[in-house]
């Protein structure tokens, strides 16, 4: 099993080795203006997936604990996936018609939208009603939902 796994690290650090290389060949042959060959193009696609293996095995490393952030956002995924688009198209469609640069209307956007959808979700958790229509499973009368300030108290 050890062997197996210094195996696997060996030949992603590899292909993920490969990649930064062709990143920064890439880069240097657009900024001479050049076009590079199109069979050093076939590293690009096991650099992506390496990378992506890379990404999930850091998360299942860092992120494999539990915590009331944790709890708080597998319980928010659901709702929160549901409004997310419904929030971020209303600002966006009122944004869009602010004369600013779109170097800050992006970040309005993001900021805006996101909020609205975490005070949404959070009146959305408060009953068994809306919380059935949005997929979350209901509370029991002795189980109060805990609010922020509550989660906070808890880490510490």
């Amino acid at each position: 099993n050890n062997f197996a796994t210094c195996s696997i690290r060996l030949v992603l650090h590899s292909i993920l080795s490969l990649r930064v290389r062709f990143v920064v060949v890439q880069t240097q042959a657009y900024l001479r203006g050049s076009l590079l060959p199109t069979h050093l193009h076939t590293f690009s696609a096991p650099g992506r997936w390496a990378l992506t293996l890379a990404v999930l095995g850091l998360g299942h490393r860092f992120l494999n604990r539990t915590n009331h952030v944790v709890r708080y956002a597998s319980e928010a995924a659901m709702p929160f996936y549901l409004l997310h688009m419904t929030f971020s198209v209303l600002t966006g469609y009122f944004a869009i018609q602010l004369d600013a640069p779109v170097m800050l209307k992006y970040p309005l956007i993001v900021l805006v939208a996101t909020g609205l959808t975490l005070v949404a979700y959070e009146l959305i958790r408060r009953w068994n009603v809306t919380r059935w229509l949005f997929g979350m499973k209901s509370i029991n009368k002795a189980m109060p939902v805990a609010s922020n300030a509550k989660l906070e108290r808890q880490a510490f």
